[in-house]
């Protein structure tokens, strides 16, 4: 009898126990989950154009000082329809102290100016119009949209 007892005490305490186990919450392992990646690719039209705009003295074997060259720049800007108080900033400006046994000593003075243009037909035109004016050291430094932020969103 007390064979009996002993064993129905431990079959109920094991039946308790499997079923307190299995109605409580399962483990991380064995929830059901989902797992997704992907990977999204979106063409747009730069609405910021960075054109980095350099003042050489020895570009033009110093026949042309550089506040003429500046003058000439704002000229065209303004010509192309461009504010260049609000658009044209100064990146660099140094200057070289050159001296040569066969020569005089000479100073050459450059800066380099960044231009924000809003589209690329302005671009083209900024570009053409400086080249006919005698300033050919204009290149693309970045190009950039304005609503960067919300389209990677």
């Amino acid at each position: 009898m007390k064979k009996l007892r002993l064993t129905l005490a431990i079959t109920g305490i094991l039946l308790t126990q499997t079923l307190i186990s299995q109605t409580g919450e399962k483990n991380f392992i064995d929830q059901n989950y989902i797992e997704v990646t992907g990977k999204a690719e979106t063409e747009i039209v730069p609405d910021e154009i960075y054109l980095k705009i350099v003042l050489n003295e020895n570009d033009n074997k110093g026949k042309i000082s550089l506040t003429e060259m500046e003058q000439s720049l704002y000229q065209t800007l303004v010509r192309c329809g461009i504010n260049a108080k609000e658009s044209l900033y100064v990146r660099d400006a140094g200057s070289t102290f050159k001296v040569s046994k066969w020569k005089r000593s000479d100073i050459r003075t450059s800066r380099q100016y960044v231009l924000l243009v809003n589209d690329a037909q302005k671009v083209g035109e900024v570009i053409s119009e400086l080249q006919n004016v005698g300033i050919a050291n204009v290149s693309i430094e970045r190009v950039s949209h304005s609503r960067i932020e919300d389209l990677q969103k």
